[in-house]
């Protein structure tokens, strides 16, 4: 052990980091009877491995004797207890219903009924407001799906029976049918779920948050929104992050409605039929519902409220939660596109992706792309991914609609492309880019095959 290091180290009081050293110039041994010079406090790890050593080697001793030691022979010993997270934009105040019923009938519920097999509770009633013409329509016909055995018709919210035996409401965004209609459906929700005794998920920001979470556990009722704060950033001694030792899959895109949060429960379902233990971490709010085991909601109206590194630690310290689950692979999920498209306005900057790509370090990247996106563009994001993540896009996912023409007008409205125009964008993104192409909804055994060869074969399919 060098005399500098035994009295130059320091003892820090927590989990993660227990030595700190200089970093001091070093001699080392290396190859062919030679040495090298080189900076960097990594190499004090075998001293410090020999100091740990040494002490074992006076007799039997606890995990607890041996930093006792440590901490009696440092230069300094500090104190620096690591924050609690409040954990809100994950796990604190959810529980899994038993039966629940959604409201209103959008876009965060389309999936719930989609993949409703997937779900750990069942789905006991579907509610919109009768002014949308939804009412009275099995949700499934209007997602255009085979109508499950319990499918039931939209009811009207007006006749939502709130003595019936569901547990659970789960709402969705509804600040725009409140300005349209002018009527507050979350605080009329919340009411009636105080009044029958029902727990309220709400997947969007709900107003007067504090008053109504201490009523709802007055009376023993769970109040749960997916919100994370700066609560929920760790503290860091130096920014020091935790390293993931699990294989992670990324799935991102290059615009909103591509179908990523589809995909990611397709790929859940393929690893878990398979006999893997999948983590995952999700950015739609309906995440924890599918049993995923953290969400940080960073989509339409989003409820995170920390950018820039407090993002990155925060992420970071989700990943870390998942992994001391011991799984046997990891799925994230972002949002919209990856890059922007293009630039001139501060909201076409999509800097949370780039913080949350930089926080998940994925492994490899499943790349959703439109039909209609220029290959150009998707050549600059499979670039940027790779290099800002250094990761792998090992295959993309061609979302099957095109835009609509109304009145001779292209639109942002989506309509399902012909068959034919779909196989020949697909063939060409394939000669194009170099990499395997599947059609949303298609080949998901092969996909997830495919997730299987990269990580065990190491190398990078293109």
């Amino acid at each position: 052990m060098s005399d500098e290091l035994k009295k130059g180290y320091v003892f820090l009081e927590r989990d993660d980091v227990n030595i700190v050293v200089p970093n001091k110039t070093h001699r080392v041994p290396w190859l062919n009877n030679g040495f090298f010079t080189s900076n960097g406090t990594s190499f004090n790890a075998c001293t410090v491995t020999s100091m740990v050593a040494s002490i074992l080697a006076t007799g039997d001793h606890t995990y607890e004797q041996v930093m006792a030691e440590l901490k009696k022979n440092s230069s300094q010993s500090i104190s620096y207890p690591v924050k609690e997270s409040h954990c809100l934009g994950s796990t604190l105040g959810f529980s899994l219903p038993q039966k629940a019923v959604l409201f209103p009938f959008n876009k965060e519920m389309h999936s719930l009924i989609r993949f409703q097999s997937m779900l750990p509770f069942e789905i006991a009633g579907m509610y919109d407001v009768r002014y949308l013409r939804q009412v009275g329509k099995y949700p499934e016909d209007i997602i255009g799906i085979e109508r499950f055995k319990k499918s039931m018709p939209i009811v009207s919210y007006e006749h939502i029976d709130w003595e019936a035996s569901f547990d659970t409401f789960v709402m969705g965004h509804t600040s725009v049918l409140e300005r349209s209609i002018g009527v507050n459906y979350a605080r009329e929700t919340a009411e009636n779920c105080l009044r029958y005794g029902k727990n309220l998920v709400s997947l969007s920001y709900f107003p007067e948050w504090e008053r109504y979470d201490t009523l709802f556990k007055e009376n023993g009722l769970s109040l749960y929104m997916p919100r994370v704060t700066v609560d929920d950033v760790p503290s860091l001694y130096e920014g020091k992050l935790r390293c993931i030792g699990v294989p992670i899959i990324g799935i991102f895109g290059t615009s909103s409605r591509q179908g990523k949060f589809s995909l990611q429960l397709n790929l859940r379902e393929y690893f878990m039929q398979a006999g893997w233990k999948v983590g995952q971490l999700g950015t739609e709010p309906t995440s924890l519902l599918f049993g995923f085991d953290e969400v940080y909601p960073i989509g339409y109206e989003s409820t995170v409220e920390i950018s820039g590194y407090e993002s990155i630690a925060a992420v970071n310290n989700m990943i870390g939660r998942i992994e001391d689950k011991n799984p046997d692979i990891i799925i994230v999920g972002g949002q919209s596109q990856t890059i922007p498209q293009q630039t001139g306005n501060l909201r076409l900057y999509v800097l949370e992706q780039h913080e949350f790509l930089m926080a998940t370090e994925p492994d490899a990247v499943v790349l959703c792309v439109n039909l209609f996106d220029d290959n150009e563009y998707i050549e600059r994001t499979i670039a940027y991914i790779e290099a800002i993540a250094n990761a792998c896009v090992i295959a993309l996912v061609l979302f099957p609609k095109d835009r609509a023409v109304v009145g001779g007008v292209l639109t942002n409205q989506l309509k399902a492309a012909a068959p034919e125009r779909v196989m020949a964008r697909k063939e060409e993104m394939m000669h194009e880019f170099h990499r395997p192409v599947f059609i949303l909804g298609e080949g998901v055994e092969d996909l997830g095959d495919l997730c299987v060869r990269h990580f065990t074969g190491g190398a990078c399919e293109k």
